[in-house]
């Protein structure tokens, strides 16, 4: 298993205008999950909110987490353990992204997107941070827990 970062620079083909102002280009983190001859690619935007404001500081959050050990462990599990330790969202997301991105390719002899591996429903690709979702009593845990074992 390995995994790296890649800091890169997007520009925006048309400016983002939101409340805090506008934005012209951004710096992301991709991660880059490698194993048993396969490659997830996961990316993380940093977030003031959140704990993470910069590149630098997605990237440290991700290669503390990373260090913890994650080998063996389901998505579920990864997941449990990052908001245990407090990983900002927006870090442990390119990793969590990655992941998806990597048991799907290894799921079958012709790889899967993450919306056939999860059955391809809009219901079961909600935004599994999220606990209660809309009135679904499917939650992150009862259902993502069941479809991936162990990151191996």
């Amino acid at each position: 298993m390995k995994i790296s970062f890649h800091k890169v620079e997007l520009k925006k083909r048309f400016p983002l205008a939101i409340s805090r102002g506008i934005r012209y280009h951004s710096e992301n983190i991709f991660v880059r999950f490698e194993k048993d001859g396969l490659i997830g690619w996961g990316e993380a935007a940093p977030g003031d909110t959140e704990g993470a404001s910069t590149p630098e500081a997605v990237q440290q959050a991700l290669e503390k987490f990373v260090a913890t050990g994650i080998e063996g462990y389901s998505i579920q599990a990864l997941y449990d353990r990052a908001r245990e330790m407090k990983t900002p969202p927006c870090a442990y997301v390119g990793l969590d992204i990655a992941l998806w991105d990597w048991t799907a390719k290894k799921s079958t002899n012709a790889p899967l997107s993450v919306a056939r591996l999860s059955k391809g429903t809009y219901t079961n690709l909600r935004n599994h941070r999220n606990q209660s979702t809309r009135g679904s009593k499917r939650t992150h845990t009862s259902y993502y827990g069941r479809l991936i074992n162990k990151v191996s």
